[in-house]
């Protein structure tokens, strides 16, 4: 039995453990006793369980995204990682508004916590840490209320979380001086002026198209090729009880200077 004055025994394996060894306090019997009942510990160690939310189903395939947004949060240590997860599905709801009405329960099924949790992440948010410290505030918060009965949860999202480069002032191209004479506004280009020009150019696109085709099809003014027999041969066939008329592409080299009429270069019989 140890005396009130007896040093206890260290942790066995730790240094304190070894130093005591060679110090002569813990003789080396004792130590290989030690050692035996560490090994019928583990012997009849009991595995830890798995955590149960490792048996939950898998979330729901949505398409909803978070925007950019800054890695401050992140690199908080101060706020638990489920206050984290929690900013991230509101930056996905606050898309670029930087604002979203929604309720408890919305955000209870997001995340599948309950609303107690949810409470205490966003107080964590805003800045009121446990124990009384203050934090920095990521979100405001404020409760809709209607006829006095609240609705709903308003929340905002703050400059921290935006990133740096939305913050920069963005250079504006100064606007064209106007003047009330009509000369000088004829050079003032506006969105229907230019959606008009733009529809008119594919317009004379699309003509211009249909107009090669026409024209690989069948040239206007020139034989396919210089052979008479294959300029013949491919003579469309007509009807022998009606007129025949000349072929749009016979040069005036195929008529008749006098009558008008076609020349026949192969008499058929």
């Amino acid at each position: 039995m140890l005396s009130a004055t007896a040093t206890p025994r260290p942790k066995f394996g730790t240094p304190a453990y070894y130093a005591a060894i060679s110090a002569g306090s813990i003789s080396w019997e004792d130590a290989d006793q030690d050692w035996q009942r560490v090994q019928e510990r583990r012997q009849h160690r009991v595995a830890t369980p798995a955590p149960r939310r490792v048996f939950r189903d898998r979330p729901v395939r949505k398409r909803q995204y978070a925007r950019a947004m800054a890695t401050t949060v992140a690199r908080d240590s101060r706020i638990s990682s489920g206050a984290v997860r929690l900013l991230v599905i509101l930056r996905a709801m606050c898309g670029e508004r930087g604002f979203v009405a929604t309720t408890n329960a919305a955000l209870c099924d997001a995340v599948e916590k309950s609303p107690a949790t949810i409470k205490r992440w966003l107080r964590e948010l805003r800045g009121d840490l446990p124990g009384g410290i203050p934090g920095d505030a990521y979100v405001t918060t404020d409760i809709i209320r209607e006829g006095g009965v609240p609705v709903g949860i308003y929340v905002e999202l703050t400059k921290l979380v935006q990133p740096f480069y939305e913050s920069i002032p963005r250079r504006q191209k100064p606007a064209p001086e106007l003047s009330t004479d009509r000369l000088d506004l004829s050079g003032v280009k506006t969105r229907e002026s230019t959606y008009t020009e733009r529809m008119l150019r594919q317009c004379q696109t699309i003509r211009e198209a249909k107009a090669e085709q026409r024209a690989r099809k069948m040239p206007d003014g020139k034989p396919w090729t210089s052979n008479p027999r294959s300029r013949m041969a491919q003579q469309p066939v007509l009807c022998i009880g009606q007129p025949q008329e000349p072929p749009l592409w016979l040069t005036d080299d195929g008529l008749d200077p006098e009558t008008g009429e076609v020349i026949r270069l192969f008499e058929c019989r």
